[in-house]
C-alpha cells in the first residue's frame, strides 16, 4: 500500500537521530491517497530433514526445518494503510518476514499395545514470531502509524528485529476398546492437550505497544541510542510481578474423555 499525497521527507538539524521528516500534505484536502501495487519483495529458504518409522507396533514421524523468510513488505491481507517509515528509501524495510520462523519441530507417535490398548502422542516446537519495535508515535509525520526508534544518526532499527516468545505443545492420547461383532469397535478415548500446560504468551499479536514501543511515555528522538525505556518491553509480566494483559495466552492444558463407536 502506497500513499501518494505525500511531500519529500527533509531532516531537521535539530534531530540527533537524523531521520526524514516529512512536510505538510501536496493537497491537504484528501489527507492520504493510498494505492495498492504489487512492488513488494520477499525471500524464503529452508532446509527441511525428517524421519519416519512404521513397524506393525508403532508408527513415528518427526519434521525439522530450519527457515528464513525475509520480506519488505508484509500487508498482503490488510485492507489499508501504510506499514513503511519512507516511501522514498524502501531499502531499510527488508527484513524478517512477519510470519517469519527460524526453528520448527514436530512429528507424532502411536504405539499399539495388548488388548486393544493404543498411545499416541504429538509435539510442536516453534521459535518466536518477530516482533517490530516501535517509538509510540508517528515521529517523522509520515501519518503511517508509529515509527521505528534509530539506533543511531541515519541508522532505523531493523524492521521486525525482535522475537517473540517460542511456542511449545504436547498432547497425548489414550485409546482402549473391544473389538464387537465384525469390524465393530466401542473405544474410550482420554484426550490431553498441552500436556505441560506451556503458557505460550504471545507479546505482539503484530500490534501491542505495551510490549512493543522501546521507549516509555513520549519518545524522545533519541530513543533508541540506549537501552529501552518502557519496562515492560518485551515482557510477560510487570515490574511488580502482574501478567501484562494486553498479551496473548495460549490455550491451558485441557483434558477429555470422549466414548466412540467405531463401524
Amino acid at each position: 500500500n502506497r500513499d501518494l499525497n505525500i511531500g519529500v521527507p527533509t531532516r531537521r538539524a535539530t534531530d540527533p537521530a537524523q531521520r526524514p521528516i516529512f512536510p505538510a500534505r501536496p493537497l491537504p484536502a484528501l489527507f492520504q491517497v493510498q494505492i495498492r501495487e504489487s512492488s513488494a519483495e520477499s525471500e524464503y529458504t529452508a532446509l527441511t530433514l525428517g524421519s519416519r518409522l512404521r513397524r506393525s507396533w508403532a508408527l513415528f514421524n518427526a519434521n525439522y526445518v530450519l527457515s528464513k523468510s525475509m520480506s519488505d513488505d508484509d500487508n498482503e491481507r490488510d485492507s489499508g494503510g501504510v506499514l513503511y517509515e519512507n516511501p522514498f528509501d524502501l531499502g531499510p524495510e527488508w527484513g524478517p518476514a512477519r510470519l517469519d520462523r527460524r526453528h520448527q519441530f514436530n512429528g507424532y507417535a502411536v504405539f499399539f499395545l495388548p488388548y486393544g490398548v493404543d498411545l499416541s502422542t504429538s509435539f510442536r516446537f516453534l521459535s518466536g514470531l518477530p516482533v517490530d519495535a516501535t517509538i509510540g508515535r508517528d515521529i517523522n509525520n509520515s501519518l503511517g502509524g508509529a515509527d521505528r526508534p534509530y539506533s543511531g544518526p541515519g541508522q532505523p532499527f531493523e524492521r521486525n528485529g525482535f522475537r517473540d516468545q517460542s511456542f511449545k505443545e504436547v498432547n497425548f492420547r489414550a485409546q482402549w476398546g473391544p473389538t464387537l461383532a465384525g469390524r465393530n469397535r466401542l473405544a474410550v478415548i482420554l484426550d490431553v492437550f498441552n500436556v505441560f500446560d506451556a503458557d505460550n504468551i504471545r507479546l505482539s499479536g503484530f500490534s501491542n505497544p505495551t510490549v512493543t514501543n522501546y521507549c516509555a511515555g513520549t519518545a524522545p528522538d533519541d530513543c533508541g541510542f540506549g537501552p529501552p525505556t518502557n519496562p515492560n518491553f518485551l515482557k510477560v509480566k510487570d515490574a511488580n510481578g502482574n501478567y501484562i494483559l494486553t498479551n496473548v495466552p495460549g490455550a491451558p492444558r485441557q483434558v477429555q474423555l470422549g466414548l466412540r463407536f467405531e463401524f
